[in-house]
């Protein structure tokens, strides 16, 4: 699909296209008004290290410089200091990767940093939280799914081991952030409801009001810090079916949202500007 839409004030718009159709692309937020996404695989062939930006104000797609390769899709994408990064997934043989790559808007370009601990992963949620960025659950190279939770300092191009994911194991959670705590959101083992609060000062984990039905996993989900808010959007049921499902997550409660516009979906981006 190449169907780009916006949640605003409770309505969604159709905006432009992106430019291909593309699934397994990752996706990060940045202050500047622009969300970018990274890397993927697209339909007619080919595994892609495309990174395309965009601008909510002008409603338009920009091509930038592409990641260092190899070309990946299932990678994790987040933001922090005026700085996105691209870590982890899956190269066009299905060799799992460690790579994490930052990309900086100012000078349109790439910088490899520290690889991501042991064992490589794809499927794994991303989030932040102003100074540091995270990468959470995921599936390694044995198919086995993962409760790792790294963290990763920019200031020092260094990681650190921080308290694992609850139980179950997952993988395709929805990852985001609201004010001092992350949520990690639905996931893959049987497709899940399960939502959990880290808590970024104390390294702790606490479960919070479980999705709404029904379970689900490669959605896409995103934050507005302003809102205190945050959504879970499409993915797929434990069924197999592509859903259309909007949900909205404030203070422990979920709330159904207006379904996304037709075409149900998964593996689908999400991220706010």
């Amino acid at each position: 699909m190449t169907n780009n839409q916006e949640w605003d004030a409770g309505v969604w718009t159709t905006r432009s296209a992106a430019s291909r159709a593309l699934f397994g692309r990752a996706a990060g937020y940045l202050e500047n008004s622009l969300a970018y996404l990274m890397g993927g695989l697209y339909f007619s062939g080919g595994w892609l290290s495309d990174c395309d930006s965009y601008g909510s104000t002008g409603d338009s797609w920009t091509s930038k410089t592409q990641p260092p390769s190899p070309a990946r899709q299932y990678s994790s994408g987040s933001a922090v200091s005026a700085m996105a990064y691209l870590t982890g997934g899956a190269d066009s043989g299905g060799t799992l990767l460690r790579d994490h790559d930052q990309f900086d808007p100012s000078g349109n370009s790439w910088a490899s940093k520290t690889d991501m601990p042991t064992p490589a992963r794809r499927y794994a949620a991303g989030f932040a939280d102003g100074t540091y960025v995270y990468s959470a659950c995921g599936l390694d190279g044995a198919s086995i799914s993962m409760r790792d939770l790294d963290q990763y300092d920019p200031s020092g191009n260094s990681w650190a081991s921080k308290t694992d994911c609850p139980t179950p194991i997952r993988e395709g959670c929805g990852g985001y952030t609201i004010g001092t705590k992350a949520y990690i959101t639905g996931g893959e083992i049987a497709s899940l409801l399960d939502n959990d609060e880290y808590t970024f000062s104390g390294d702790s984990w606490t479960s919070r009001a479980d999705l709404p039905s029904p379970a689900r996993q490669w959605q896409g989900a995103a934050s507005v810090q302003s809102a205190s808010a945050g959504w879970c959007t499409g993915g797929q049921s434990a069924a197999g079916a592509r859903m259309l499902d909007h949900d909205e997550y404030v203070v422990d409660s979920w709330t159904n949202r207006t379904d996304l516009p037709s075409d149900a979906r998964m593996w689908n981006s999400a991220a706010s500007c």
